[in-house]
Formats: structure tokens, C-alpha cells, sequence
């Protein structure tokens, strides 16, 4: 398997490093194919290795600094089909490496705005004339200069954002939303309504995620806690999405 490990290490203790490496017998199952210098005091090594004692001969890079290992998978072919813009060289090849039709599809041929608007009102007037000739920007350019819609569907990827904190959750001192902190159930819950029915108003949208289903450490925009426990009535939750 292929990794690729970043060792972050001052250079004053190069000697340390050395010697770390000397002292030790690489297995002949580890190769390593590149070793580079970055900018300040990390090195990257990209390394083959097939055994416990390869990652553990490399996990000896701790001793003079930090070193990060991961799994790496050669996406090249893919990232290059992509740069030149062959889309259907780069469809072919993830139908080669097994990867589902929706998963391709879903890649491709979905447009997906992510828009924290704080209001319905705001979210309905920037998108209602959603289509052709009419894509807004949003924190930055929809589309690529020289490039031009395609007619792939439209889904909102992420709104939302409504951070509410629960009666007697414990999150962290710097807890946030998107879009503002609401204080109780009631104007959380009508901004989610507002958002939601916007997008429903909308005949360009053909799906659409709210952000999030659950708290995340100091993101409290969840529908859920950050232990799973509903925030509002689930009732009103299902009847705001199945108007």
C-alpha cells in the first residue's frame, strides 16, 4: 500500500534525524519512492509498505518531530481527466474502479448552491428565477469563466445553518451557527419553516439538504443534539417538509 507521511521536525535537530534513521534497518518490504522539503520545517515522504514493521520503522520519525501517515490511492488519471476537462474519459474511469451510476452522476451532473441565507424571503428573491441564464453567485462565482451551464438539475446543497441551543445542552463556550443564534424554539423553528417552503416556491430546485441533522462539537445548527436527542417537535419538522 502507498502512504504519504509529513514530518513536521526543526532542522537544527537533522543530526537527531540521521541517526534515528541509521540506527535502524529499514524492512525490505518498505520502499520509499520521493522524500521532499517544504517550506519551514516539514518534509513529505511518499513510501510502499506492506508490513506492521514498515509503519513502525517510519513511526521512528517521532522521536525528533510530529509525523503524519496516511493511506494514499493514486487518483492521477482521474485529476488529470479533469484538468483537461474530459468528462467522459473521467466518467469511464470511475465506472472501471466499480464506483455506483448515482455516485458518477452525483459528481457530474448535479448543480449545487450552498446558501446561508438568514431568510425565506431573501432565499426565494436571489433564486426564483433559477435557470439557464439566471445562476447567482453565491461566496463565489457559480461558474468557471469560459464555461457555461449544462443543464444538469439544480439541488441546494446546504441552507440553513439556524443554530439553536437546546434547554440544558452542554456545548462548548464558542458555540455558533451560520446565520445567527436563535433563542428559543419557536424563531428557530419559523426561520427553518421560511427557508424550507422558499425552496419548495422554487420549480428549478430538484432537491435540496438542510444544514445540519445533528450538532457538531461548537456547530449548533443541528436538527438534533449533539447526543441524537430531538431539538423541536418532530411532527412540526415532518409537516414543514411534506407541505
Amino acid at each position: 500500500m502507498l502512504f504519504v507521511s509529513i514530518l513536521t521536525s526543526e532542522r537544527a535537530r537533522d543530526g537527531e534525524l540521521w541517526a534515528v534513521i541509521w540506527q535502524g534497518q529499514a524492512p525490505p518490504t518498505l520502499k520509499l519512492h520521493a522524500a521532499y522539503n517544504l517550506a519551514g520545517n516539514r518534509r513529505v515522504y511518499i513510501w510502499e509498505g506492506e508490513s506492521a514493521a514498515d509503519l513502525q520503522f517510519m513511526d521512528r520519525f517521532n522521536h525528533v518531530g510530529v509525523m503524519e501517515t496516511s493511506p494514499a490511492f493514486d487518483r492521477t488519471v482521474g485529476w488529470q481527466q479533469a484538468f483537461a476537462g474530459d468528462l467522459d474519459g473521467f466518467r469511464a474511469n470511475l465506472e472501471r474502479r466499480g464506483a455506483p451510476a448515482a455516485r458518477i452522476d452525483a459528481a457530474m451532473d448535479l448543480r449545487s448552491p450552498d446558501d446561508y441565507a438568514r431568510s425565506g424571503a431573501l432565499l426565494y428573491e436571489k433564486y426564483k428565477g433559477l435557470g439557464p441564464g439566471n445562476i447567482p453567485n453565491v461566496s463565489r462565482a457559480s461558474l468557471v469563466p469560459g464555461f457555461s451551464y449544462n443543464g444538469t438539475p439544480f439541488w441546494m446543497s446546504e441552507y440553513g445553518g439556524i443554530a439553536y441551543i437546546a434547554p440544558g445542552s452542554q456545548v462548548p463556550a464558542d458555540a455558533w451557527g451560520y446565520a445567527g443564534v436563535e433563542k428559543t424554539t419557536e424563531a428557530a423553528l419559523e426561520r427553518y419553516r421560511g427557508l424550507t417552503t422558499a425552496i419548495f416556491k422554487i420549480p428549478a430546485f430538484a432537491g435540496y439538504c438542510y444544514t445540519q441533522l445533528t450538532d457538531v462539537e461548537q456547530e449548533v445548527n443541528g436538527l438534533l443534539t449533539y447526543d441524537r436527542k430531538p431539538k423541536f417537535d418532530v411532527k412540526a419538522v415532518y409537516a414543514i417538509n411534506n407541505p
